[in-house]
C-alpha cells in the first residue's frame, strides 16, 4: 500500500509540475484558468492511477499528452476566441474533453486494465484508427479561424466555443479506448527508454567530465591571454574590452558547442586560432564520446544476454 501511495504521489507530482510549467507560461490574466488546469490534471491523473495502478508509465504518458492538449487549447483560444470569451467559458471548455476521456476510459476500465497489465508492447498497432479521430478535431479547430472579425455578439462566441468543445468531448468519449491503448504503448516505450538510460550513467558521466574539462581549460586560456597582454582580444556586445572570467566561461561553452550567438566575438588572430583549436577538439570529443557510449551499451547488452544464458542453464 505504501509503495502504491508513493507511485501515485510521484506520478501526480510529475504531472502537476509539468502542467505548472505550461500554466506559468500563460499570460497573467489567465491565472484562475491556470488553477483550473492544475486541478483538472491532478484529478484526472489521480483517477487514472487509482483505476490502473499497474500503469505507472502510462500515467506519465497521459500527463505528457494532457500538457500538449493544454498548449494547443491555449493557442486556439488566444488566437481565435480570447477577446470574446469570459473566463468561465474557457474553464468549462477546457475541462470538457478531459472529463470525457476520463469518463470513457473508466467506463471501459476492465478492458483497458487488461491491456495496461501487459508486460510488453502489443504486436498489432492500428495507427490509422488511433489517429483518425484527430481529423474531425482539427477540422473543428480549423473552422474557428474564420471567427475573428465576424462581428458576432459575445454570447454567440461563448455558445459556439462551448458547442465546439462539446463536439470534441463527444469524439474523445467514443475513442477513449483507442487513445488509452496508444498511451499505454507510449508508456511502455518510456519504460524501456529509461531502463536503457540508467545503464548509460557511467559513460555519460565520463563524457561530461571531459567536456567540462575542455570548457574550463579554454576559458582560463581566453582569460589569461586577454588579461596578460596589451591588446584587447574580444569584442563584447560591440565594445572592445577585456573579458571577465564568467564571460570567458560562457564564451568557452558556446564555442565548444559551436553555437556562436555573436554577443562575444574574437577580435584578434590569436584568439581565433585558440577558438578554432577548441572547436576541433570539441568535434573529436563528440565523435569519440558517442562511439564509446555506443560500445559500452553493446557490451552491457552482451553481458545481460550472457547472464540470461547462465540462468537458463
Amino acid at each position: 500500500m505504501q509503495r502504491t501511495r508513493r507511485g501515485w504521489l510521484a506520478a501526480t507530482s510529475f504531472s502537476v509540475a509539468m502542467i505548472l510549467l505550461v500554466t506559468l507560461a500563460i499570460s497573467p490574466g489567465l491565472s484562475w484558468f491556470g488553477l483550473v488546469v492544475l486541478a483538472a490534471i491532478a484529478t484526472a491523473v489521480s483517477l487514472f492511477y487509482v483505476a490502473f495502478a499497474s500503469g505507472r508509465f502510462f500515467t506519465l504518458a497521459f500527463a505528457n499528452y494532457l500538457a500538449l492538449y493544454t498548449c494547443v487549447f491555449v493557442f486556439f483560444t488566444q488566437v481565435n476566441w480570447l477577446p470574446h470569451l469570459d473566463l468561465w467559458a474557457m474553464k468549462v471548455g477546457y475541462v470538457l474533453p478531459v472529463a470525457a476521456f476520463v469518463l470513457g476510459a473508466l467506463l471501459r476500465r476492465s478492458e483497458i486494465h487488461s491491456i495496461v497489465s501487459a508486460e510488453h508492447l502489443r504486436n498489432q498497432r492500428h495507427f490509422g484508427r488511433i489517429f483518425a479521430w484527430l481529423l474531425p478535431v482539427f477540422a473543428i479547430g480549423g473552422v474557428t479561424f474564420a471567427l475573428p472579425g465576424s462581428g458576432l455578439p459575445t454570447a454567440w462566441y461563448e455558445a459556439l466555443f462551448l458547442v465546439a468543445m462539446g463536439a470534441i468531448a463527444v469524439i474523445v468519449l467514443f475513442v477513449s479506448r483507442e487513445v488509452a491503448i496508444f498511451l499505454l504503448d507510449t508508456g511502455l516505450m518510456f519504460e524501456d527508454f529509461f531502463k536503457r538510460i540508467s545503464g548509460l550513467v557511467v559513460p555519460t558521466f565520463a563524457f561530461v567530465t571531459f567536456y567540462t574539462l575542455l570548457v574550463v581549460i579554454f576559458a582560463c586560456l581566453y582569460r589569461i591571454v586577454d588579461a596578460f597582454t596589451l591588446a584587447k582580444h574580444f569584442r563584447i556586445d560591440g565594445d572592445l574590452r577585456e573579458i571577465g572570467f564568467l564571460e570567458s566561461l560562457y564564451f568557452s561553452v558556446i564555442t565548444l558547442s559551436t553555437v556562436g550567438y555573436g554577443d562575444i566575438i574574437p577580435a584578434t588572430d590569436v584568439i581565433r586560432v585558440v577558438a578554432a583549436v577548441q572547436i576541433v577538439l570539441g568535434v573529436l570529443l563528440l565523435l569519440f564520446g558517442f562511439t564509446e557510449i555506443r560500445r559500452y551499451t553493446v557490451e552491457q547488452e552482451e553481458r545481460e544476454r550472457e547472464r540470461g544464458r547462465e540462468r537458463r542453464f
